[in-house]
C-alpha cells in the first residue's frame, strides 16, 4: 500500500490498467463527472460539485480567499479535467506523461512500475544534473515524464497539456527599506506560530527531526508554544561533528519535549546500494542511510506519525555569506545606506575582515559583472559533453529586475526544491516543512535583505524573533552540525569499489564524465580539503539511479510490448 499515493488518468482511452494498479496499491477511488482520481487512504479529501482537493489547504491569515498547504486542486469543467494546481512551496509531489491519448499523473514512480509504458533514461537530464546540480526543473529523468512544479497549474485544453505558474516569489520579494528588526521578527514571529498552529491541527503523534541547530530548534519552540505534544529525534554519528545532543537536549528542557537519540550506524552505508524504489530523478543519497534507517525506526516505533523538519530554514531566514544586502542597501537608500556598518556585518557572518568584503562589494559594483542564471559545477565531469545553460524555470523570468540579495534570496529557496521529497526516510509518511510555509517565505521575503545579516549574525531576524523561546546556547550559536568526516571515512572505505563502478559505469559510458580526473583523484592517499570527494559520492548516486531505470526498463520491455498505444 502507498497510504500517500495518488493515481489518475484523464481522457485516456482505456483506464482499466490504472484502476488495476490503484487497487494494486490501496489506493480509494473518487469520482469527478466521468473521471476518477484514486488516492491514498492517509490523505484528506475535500470535494464539491466541480472540485477536489487532496491534502492539507489552509486559508491565509486575515485572507479568505487565498489558500496555503500541502494540496493538489482538481477542477473538473465539462465532464473532464479542466486543471490541476499545486500547492506552492509544499504542494504534494505529482508527475505527468502523455498516455494511451490522455493524461496520467501519479505522485511516486513506483505507482506506474508494471504498466505498459516505455521508461527510459533522459540523459539530457543526466548531462544537465552533471553541470547544473540541485536545480529542480518540471523535467525529469525519465524521457517523456514532467513533474508538476509548486505553485504551477496543469491544464488539459484541446492542444494538449499546457502549464502555467499562478504564484511566483517576486510579487512578493519588494523590500520594505522602512521595515525595523523589532517590526520584522514580530512579523516572522507571529507567522511562524501561526503556520505551526495550522500544521498540527490532527490526532496523529508528531516527531520533529532535531538537529540542535537554529531552525529546527525554532520549529520546537514553535511546537511547544502552541501547546502540542511532540517527540524529538536527533541521529547521533560516531563522530564528533555529527553529534549534537547537548544543543538537542538544550531544546528539550526548554521545550518539555520527549526526545530520542538515534544512533547512526555508519557501518551499514553501502555508496553502490540500488536505490529502494523507483524515483524520477535521484533521490534518496546513499550517504545519508544510516540517518534515514535511525530517524525511520523511531518514527515506526512512535506508531502513526507525522515527520517534522526544519528544511528550508537557511533558505527562508536569508542565511547568506555575500555582499548582496550592502548593494540591495545601497540601491534602496543610496547615501543614507549604512554601508560601514553593512560591512561589519556581513565580514562577521562570513568569520572575514570588513576589508576583504569592500574588496569583494567594488569587484561586484564594476559594469558588466552579474551572476549566472544558476552556478555551473562541473568537476569531474567531461566539460565539452555538457550543455552551456541551465533549463528553463518559470523563477527566473522577471530575476533580472530585482536587487541580488533578492535574487539569491529566491535562488536558496529554489534550491532547497530539490530536496524536500529526497529522504528516504519520508517515503509515504506525512512530512510536515512548516518553515516552508508559504504566508512564511511571503514574510520573509518582503524583509530587506540588510536585515537577516544585522549585528552580524545570520538569519539575524528569525533569531530576534525567538530569542525569547531558544535555549541561550542554540540562540547563539555560530557554528552548525557536520557530518565531514562521517562522509570522509565512508569514502575511504568504499573508494576501491567506487572506483570501477564510476569508471566502468553508464555515465562513462555516455562519454560524460572526465575519466582522467577521477582517475587521479582515486590514485590519491587520502582526500583533498575542499570536499571534492563527494562530488563523487554525487556521481555515484546518480549513477546508482539511472541502473534503477534501467532495470525497469529492461524488465518491462517485454511485458509492454503487447499493449497497444
Amino acid at each position: 500500500m502507498i497510504a500517500h499515493g495518488i493515481l489518475a488518468v484523464f481522457g485516456a482511452r482505456d483506464g482499466a490498467h490504472i484502476a488495476a494498479a490503484a487497487a494494486r496499491h490501496g489506493l480509494v477511488a473518487h469520482a469527478m463527472a466521468t473521471e476518477t482520481v484514486f488516492a491514498g487512504p492517509a490523505l484528506r479529501i475535500a470535494r464539491s460539485a466541480n472540485m477536489l482537493v487532496i491534502g492539507d489547504e489552509f486559508a491565509f491569515p486575515g485572507e479568505s480567499e487565498r489558500q496555503w498547504g500541502s494540496y493538489l486542486r482538481f477542477s473538473f469543467s465539462k465532464d473532464r479535467v479542466h486543471r490541476i494546481e499545486r500547492a506552492p512551496l509544499t504542494g504534494i509531489p505529482l508527475y505527468w506523461t502523455r498516455w494511451c491519448g490522455g493524461l496520467l499523473c501519479f505522485s511516486h514512480p513506483e505507482l506506474i512500475d508494471g504498466l505498459p509504458i516505455d521508461l527510459a533514461v533522459d540523459w539530457d537530464f543526466v548531462r544537465h544534473s552533471l553541470a547544473y546540480r540541485n536545480f529542480r526543473t518540471e523535467r525529469t529523468g525519465i524521457r517523456g515524464i514532467s513533474e508538476l512544479l509548486p505553485g504551477v497549474a496543469l491544464t488539459a485544453g484541446e492542444n494538449g497539456p499546457v502549464t502555467a505558474p499562478f504564484w511566483l516569489p517576486w510579487s512578493v520579494a519588494a523590500a520594505a527599506a522602512d521595515v525595523s528588526m523589532e517590526e520584522a521578527a514580530a512579523r516572522v514571529e507571529d507567522i511562524t506560530l501561526g503556520c505551526v498552529d495550522r500544521w498540527s491541527e490532527g490526532p496523529d503523534n508528531v516527531l520533529l527531526e532535531l538537529s540542535g541547530g537554529l531552525d529546527s530548534s525554532i520549529v520546537a519552540m514553535s511546537l511547544a508554544a502552541c501547546g502540542r505534544p511532540f517527540t524529538g529525534v536527533t541521529a547521533v554519528t560516531a563522530t564528533a561533528d555529527g553529534d549534537e545532543r547537548r544543543y538537542a537536549r538544550d531544546v528539550a528542557r526548554q521545550s518539555s519535549m520527549k526526545l530520542v537519540e538515534a544512533q547512526v550506524d555508519e557501518a551499514a552505508i553501502d555508496l553502490l546500494a540500488a536505490p529502494a524504489r523507483l524515483t524520477a530523478r535521484p533521490a534518496a543519497a546513499a550517504i545519508l542511510a544510516g540517518f534515514d534507517r535511525a530517524i525511520a525506526a523511531t518514527a515506526t516505533a512512535l506508531g502513526k506519525a507525522q515527520l517534522w523538519s526544519g528544511i528550508g530554514g537557511d533558505n527562508v531566514f536569508g542565511f547568506s555569506h555575500s555582499v548582496s544586502p550592502a548593494i540591495d542597501a545601497w540601491r534602496a537608500k543610496g547615501l543614507r545606506a549604512p554601508l560601514f556598518q553593512l560591512l561589519g556585518d556581513i565580514a562577521a557572518v562570513a568569520s572575514t575582515t570588513r576589508w576583504h568584503a569592500a574588496r569583494a562589494l567594488a569587484r561586484r559594483l564594476r559594469p558588466g559583472t552579474s551572476r549566472p542564471p544558476w552556478p555551473r559545477d562541473d568537476i569531474f565531469a567531461n566539460r565539452a559533453a555538457l550543455p552551456s545553460q541551465p533549463f528553463l524555470h518559470p523563477w527566473h523570468e522577471q530575476a533580472a529586475r530585482f536587487p541580488p540579495g533578492k535574487r539569491q534570496h529566491v535562488e536558496a529557496l529554489l534550491r532547497i526544491a530539490d530536496f524536500v521529497d529526497r529522504p528516504d526516510r519520508w517515503h509515504d509518511r506525512r512530512v510536515v516543512a512548516p518553515l516552508l510555509s508559504q504566508p512564511l517565505v511571503e514574510t520573509c521575503l518582503a524583509i530587506p535583505s540588510w536585515l537577516w545579516v544585522e549585528g552580524g549574525r545570520d538569519r539575524a531576524v528569525a533569531r530576534a524573533a525567538f530569542a525569547r523561546r531558544l535555549p541561550a546556547s542554540v540562540l547563539y550559536r555560530r557554528t552548525k552540525g557536520r557530518l565531514e568526516a562521517m562522509c570522509a571515512s565512508t569514502f575511504l572505505r568504499e573508494r576501491k569499489r567506487l572506483a570501477p563502478y564510476l569508471l566502468d559505469g553508464r555515465i562513462a559510458a555516455q562519454g560524460l564524465l572526465d575519466r582522467g580526473a577521477i582517475e587521479r583523484y582515486f590514485a590519491r592517499g587520502g582526500i583533498d580539503s575542499e570536499f571534492a570527494y563527494f562530488r563523487l559520492i554525487e556521481i555515484a548516486d546518480l549513477e546508482r539511479w539511472v541502473r534503477s531505470v534501467e532495470a525497469v526498463s529492461h524488465g518491462a520491455a517485454s511485458s509492454s510490448a503487447q499493449f497497444a498505444y
